[in-house]
Parts: structure tokens; sequence; C-alpha cells
């Protein structure tokens, strides 16, 4: 999920519009954490907002494997915190889809969602924004 992040964010022919985060191979809080710990070390703006997604699995209890990939999720590797973290999570509000939808709506043209985890922010927000 991070090269695919600091890929989409430097590549010429993309332009990244905003990351949102999943429950997956670890908890909402550590993969949220870890969006924007690889967003500081990528050197990524502030105007690329990360979103706190959906905390639960649709079909299937959560697993979130701290034996592959650690703890945090992103063990092994020594990653420093991003410095405003705690202050733009405080931010956030818990209307995460109305955030996604939103964020695709202000573009004003056509987006391609690309998924590196678990599909269900995508899945709930075509479910509740089908248009």
């Amino acid at each position: 999920d991070a090269f695919a992040i600091i890929l989409a964010a430097y590549h010429p022919s993309l332009e990244l519009i905003g990351i949102s985060t999943v429950v997956g191979n670890q908890t909402l809080d550590r993969t949220t954490q870890n969006a924007y710990k690889v967003a500081y070390i990528a050197g990524l703006p502030n105007n690329i907002p990360i979103i706190r997604g959906c905390g639960e699995a649709l079909c299937r209890h959560v697993i979130t494997c701290p034996e592959i990939h650690g703890q945090t999720g992103l063990d092994g590797a020594d990653v420093p915190e991003h410095p405003e973290y705690k202050t733009l999570i405080k931010k956030q509000d818990e209307n995460y889809l109305w955030n996604i939808y939103q964020k695709i709506v202000d573009v004003g043209r056509p987006v391609t969602l690309i998924a590196t985890g678990s599909l269900t922010n995508i899945a709930l927000l075509l479910k509740v924004f089908p248009q």
C-alpha cells in the first residue's frame, strides 16, 4: 500500500486527489496512522486528504495478521510519525463516505478509484452514492 501511495503521488500521468483508509491488514487506527506516516516520509502535501474510512469488514470478521504485517502494519521499518497527525485526525468527522464522495465531485471530471486493500469503502460509497 505504501508503494502504491508513493507511486500514485509522483507518477506524471496520475493526480492523487485523496487517500482513504480501511480496516484490513491492521486496525483502522493503525492503517490511518500508517497512511499519514507514508504521506509524511514521501513528502506529500497536506492538501491531499487522508480520510479515515470504515472500521469493520462487510462480509467477515476482521483478521489483521500481525504475524505477517507486524503489530503496527509497518513493522520492520523505522517510519517517523507525521508531525501533524493528531491535529489532522481530530479535524475529521465521522461521515467518511460523504467526504470521499465530495472529494470526487469537487474534481469535476471522471476519476479512477485505485484500491490496494479491502474494498469496503468503495463498496459502501457505490451503494450510498450510485451515481
